[in-house]
């Protein structure tokens, strides 16, 4: 096969060829320097702050400006003898010397007298100052400082030098009140200056310029107070916030847990015009490491290299920002996990571990100038560890207490309200404590809701209270003359802490609302983070019934997502509430064939429009008929109340939705009949529709509440 090249080509090729033989030799390649020129500078006495030195890349070159105290600059040339042209740049890439002239400043006003210069100044501020405006001015100046010029305006300010524009909504006349003195003479004149007028259109627009300005000045996150402006246009601002708690109306910045989003509204008014600005602001929280550096400097300093020889009580959670937390203990032979002291018999250093878990906002700082991009609630988890020593107790007496509290200790009720025995005392009560021979139990009630006697070695509880309330028991273990105390916990209330009661009066609603049950009359017990019963509830007679069931927050009917609180209720009766059916009161009516008890009680009318209640006292069942009720009960309208009847063990055998007065209702012995009166909405409703089975509580009345 033959190839023919065109002539062209294999030139092109050998060409080639050799450079890259050449190009294969190993050989070094230099890099053409660039040159660099040199300026010297002939300054005859000034200062110069300046290069002197340039390239070809530099040209053209303009020449600085240099300074000699007492003369002006007069201009850079190439000689000494300065009747060239004076040179303001380099244009070719050679050294270069330059020489500096200088001139002796010349006195505008050396032929002038003092009169003379004061009345050229005047004529300088008239030919300058403006007739007519719509905006600042700069107020012009003569450069001369044996010139004094003072100027006053009579409607408006000057701020460094400018005359300030105030927005007028009509035109008006400015007078500028102006003083010049040179030397040993002084004169004083006016100027007069027309001020356009501007609609409240502009005057907001401007305004809202104005404080854009200041808004993108400062930027959108705030880690300090804000300065808020209080005026803009010449417009008096009013500032309002949607968030008080983390940025107030006045600025004050109050550090919230997590970044918190808070819009601040402008809002300002000419004659009767109103205009308001809206600006969103992200206030600034705690980082993670400032959370969990105040945990560990506030929340738990206390632990930070602490010591005890008795129970620890370790947080597991934390308000402020909400933290969950998970303890351990590095030896938990000596300290257990929940806090225990396990009374070791050396002082031993522990760590205890901090499991921390939170939930907070993050942010996407990808543009800090203009605010951070929330990213949502997110969870996190740290782990804290810190040291700690368990001490060792340090005397057999020290020993003995720790042992009491940990065994003999749990002997004592924690719960004992009055009338749950019948002598409300306290009995067979620990005097002793297994293990440590010649030591002794005594009690006291520093504050007075139980009494001790000795003799018998029981506590008699004297007070009741119908609430939740922890006293404490003091045990006091002795030892010869040498004693230990133990403060022992007992809630003497009727409630348990964690159980909710239910006023008849309580303006709640059926389905639970909670602001209204903690409100103000309504029941909400302070460990519910609401109030007491109202005082006129504490007139109860004895008589409560007790449920568990599930409390909606809201309809159950209309939202099957309704969520509930389910424990146990319990429903105070009010004082004047029960009508009691005693064994006297019965007679026997044969009616029909038909034998059966009502009771003479039913012939009085029984006033009042709150729940009522009837309580069969005899072994008997009692008739009641429908009318008797409307009748004994003040029934305006029979058909609007329900009915409910319970047996004496607390079962609802009738739950009826009016009151027929033709039909017959039977009280079982020992029973009950309750008619819900006017309340219409009332937690009532809620408790005995759903409460099929309740225990029913009598609980002696005491001089406390009521005698």
């Amino acid at each position: 096969m033959f190839i023919r090249f065109r002539k062209g080509l294999l030139a092109f090729l050998l060409v080639a060829l050799v450079f890259a033989l050449v190009g294969c030799e190993d050989k070094p390649i230099e890099e053409e320097k660039e040159q660099v020129y040199k300026i010297t500078y002939v300054l005859n006495g000034g200062t110069l702050l300046g290069a002197n030195k340039f390239t070809k890349e530099d040209l053209p070159l303009t020449l600085p400006t240099p300074t000699k105290e007492g003369y002006e600059f007069g201009g850079w040339f190439f000689e000494d003898n300065f009747v060239a042209v004076p040179v303001t740049q380099l244009t070719e890439p050679e050294d270069v010397t330059l020489y500096a002239k200088w001139n002796e400043p010349t006195d505008p006003f050396k032929d002038m007298t003092d009169r003379e210069v004061v009345n050229y100044v005047i004529a300088f501020l008239d030919e300058n100052l403006p007739r007519k405006v719509l905006g600042d001015f700069i107020i012009p100046t003569i450069n001369d400082s044996r010139v004094e010029i003072e100027v006053e305006p009579r409607s408006s300010t000057i701020e460094n030098g400018v005359w300030k524009y105030n927005y007028p909504l009509n035109d008006y006349k400015e007078i500028l009140d102006i003083k010049v003195k040179y030397g040993n003479y002084q004169t004083s004149y006016s100027h007069v200056i027309e001020v356009y007028g501007i609609s409240d259109f502009d005057k907001f627009a401007l305004a809202d310029a104005e404080l854009q300005e200041w808004y993108d000045e400062i930027g959108t996150n705030v880690t300090n107070d804000l300065e808020l402006p209080k005026s803009a246009a010449n417009i008096s601002l009013k500032w309002v916030t949607d968030n008080k708690e983390v940025l107030t109306a006045s600025g004050r910045y109050i550090r919230p847990n997590d970044d918190t989003t808070v819009h601040l509204t402008a809002m300002m008014s000419s004659g009767d015009v109103n205009y308001s600005k809206v600006f969103s602001f992200n206030v600034v929280g705690f980082t993670r490491e400032e959370k969990i550096e105040y945990f560990l400097n506030v929340d738990v300093a206390h632990l930070v290299n602490g010591q005890s020889s008795v129970d620890v009580t370790l947080p597991s959670n934390i308000s402020r920002f909400n933290f969950q937390i998970e303890w351990k203990s590095s030896n938990p032979d000596v300290l257990g996990h929940d806090g225990e002291f396990k009374n070791p018999d050396v002082d031993t250093p522990i760590k205890l571990i901090a499991t921390v878990r939170y939930r907070m906002t993050l942010v996407d700082p990808t543009d800090p100038s203009k605010g951070y991009k929330p990213l949502g609630p997110t969870s996190f988890e740290e782990v804290v560890e810190i040291p700690f020593t368990v001490k060792a107790l340090e005397t057999e007496l020290d020993r003995a207490a720790f042992s009491a509290s940990k065994n003999e200790a749990k002997q004592i009720p924690r719960h004992f309200y009055y009338g749950k025995e019948s002598d409300n005392k306290m009995k067979n009560l620990p005097s002793t404590i297994a293990g440590y021979e010649g030591f002794t139990i005594t009690y006291a009630s520093e504050t007075g809701e139980f009494k001790y006697d000795a003799d018998s070695n029981t506590l008699e509880l004297l007070v009741q209270p119908l609430l939740y309330k922890q006293v404490n028991i003091t045990m006091i273990v002795s030892y010869g003359e040498n004693t230990k105390e133990i403060e022992i916990p007992v809630n003497i209330g009727f409630l348990e802490k964690d159980q909710i009661g239910i006023s008849p009066v309580s303006d709640v609603t059926k389905w639970l609302d909670l602001e209204k049950y903690n409100a103000t009359n309504g029941f909400g017990n302070p460990f519910d983070n609401g109030n007491n019963i109202p005082t006129r509830d504490f007139t109860w007679n004895g008589l409560v019934f007790k449920s568990r069931f599930k409390w909606y927050h809201s309809d159950p009917t209309q939202n099957e997502n309704a969520t509930y609180t389910e424990t146990d209720f319990f429903y105070f009766f009010r004082n004047n509430s029960v009508i009691t059916i005693n064994a006297s009161d019965l007679e026997e009516v044969t009616e029909d064939g038909v034998t059966y008890y009502t009771s003479k009680v039913l012939s009085t009318k029984h006033s009042g429009s709150y729940l009522k209640v009837m309580h069969n006292n005899t072994d008997k069942d009692v008739v009641v008929k429908g009318d008797e009720l409307k009748a004994k009960f003040g029934f305006a309208q029979h058909n609007l109340y329900q009915l409910y009847i319970y047996d004496s063990e607390g079962n609802r055998t009738l739950a009826a939705p009016g009151v027929d007065l033709e039909a017959k209702y039977v009280i079982p012995a020992g029973g009950y009949i309750i008619e819900r009166g006017y309340i219409d909405n009332n937690a009532t409703v809620a408790f005995f529709d759903q409460a099929e089975k309740v225990e029913i509580i009598k609980l002696k009345r005491h001089q406390q509440y009521g005698g």
